[in-house]
């Protein structure tokens, strides 16, 4: 297994619409970050170089972060050059609504085929692939049923696998706080082609009332990458409501030991299976810590992995 970061692990310092050292920041109601070693805020066109950066530092071998944040194909390439020189592989990712139809899923089909070129074109080989309508479209919504849902996902990520593997490219579709594990596997499944796998993340089952550790059963097999995520379960609380909390790696409720175990036997490739690890702290708090105390657990725990 390869040991990554994933580039969401510093949402609140680059991306647009969360930095919090924009006067919007105080609309969400958070505190502010008084103590944080890791940039306030940087604009999201240095947010590549940024990540980049930080992926040396930590010695890793993967860097995923989306398409968007490269200017264009000079651009991109350049940032897998870089990266190569210091023997990190680019995951690269992009995202559509998979449940549109018509003309709302042409508009996004159109702008996930500009990303996922580009990707090949930069000499990226796995392209994250998320479910942009989460809100609206999710294991939970009525309408159309989840069963349609998964007929209408199955069809368009089919429609993109044949791109994507003429381009030599693997899609890693990926449970997204949307659909559970079972349900992604019913699509990979349903495409029946090598393009489309699976991006594992291994917190995400716990938003839709699945058990990570069967979700890993489910889809180890079909795994050539994970967000290695943890969240804190709060089953009992004063309102009677549970809360889910982030943690970092190791200090929450996921079974990483059971995890990790299911991914080794079960994955087609485990020796380059990816592991990105993606915690996403709060915005007051310090997104390097958590992200050294992840690596630093994963590394001393999971040594025989790696």
């Amino acid at each position: 297994m390869k040991l990554g970061l994933s580039g969401a692990s510093y949402r609140w310092v680059w991306d647009r619409r969360l930095r919090r050292d924009q006067p919007a920041f105080n609309e969400w109601g958070l505190p502010p970050p008084y103590f944080s070693p890791a940039p306030t805020g940087i604009d999201e066109a240095n947010a590549a170089d940024f990540l980049i950066d930080r992926a040396v530092q930590h010695g890793l071998q993967v860097l995923h972060f989306h398409a968007g944040l490269v200017r264009d194909l000079a651009d991109a390439r350049e940032k897998a050059r870089r990266m190569a020189d210091h023997g990190i592989e680019w995951v690269s990712s992009a995202w559509a609504n998979w449940v549109a139809t018509g003309e709302a899923f042409e508009r996004d089909y159109a702008a996930y085929m500009d990303a996922l070129r580009l990707s090949a074109a930069a000499g990226a080989r796995v392209v994250c692939t998320t479910h942009l309508g989460a809100a609206i479209h999710n294991h939970f919504s009525k309408h159309p049923p989840v069963a349609t849902q998964i007929t209408i996902m199955t069809e368009n990520l089919a429609r993109a696998a044949r791109v994507a593997a003429s381009e030599g490219l693997v899609l890693a579709f990926e449970n997204h706080l949307d659909y559970r594990a079972s349900e992604i596997a019913q699509v990979v499944e349903g495409v029946g082609s090598p393009a489309l796998r699976v991006n594992f993340d291994t917190a995400n089952p716990i938003a839709v009332i699945e058990d990570p550790v069967d979700a890993a059963r489910r889809v180890a097999r079909y795994a050539v990458m994970s967000h290695v995520k943890d969240f804190l379960v709060q089953p009992s609380t004063v309102t009677g409501v549970p809360r889910i909390h982030w943690a970092p790696i190791g200090r929450g409720s996921v079974d990483f030991d059971a995890i990790f175990a299911i991914l080794q036997a079960g994955a087609a490739d485990a020796g380059s299976l990816r592991l990105c690890v993606e915690v996403a702290p709060l915005p007051e708090h310090d997104p390097d810590f958590w992200v050294r105390d992840s690596l630093r657990w994963v590394r001393e725990r999971y040594a025989t992995y790696l």
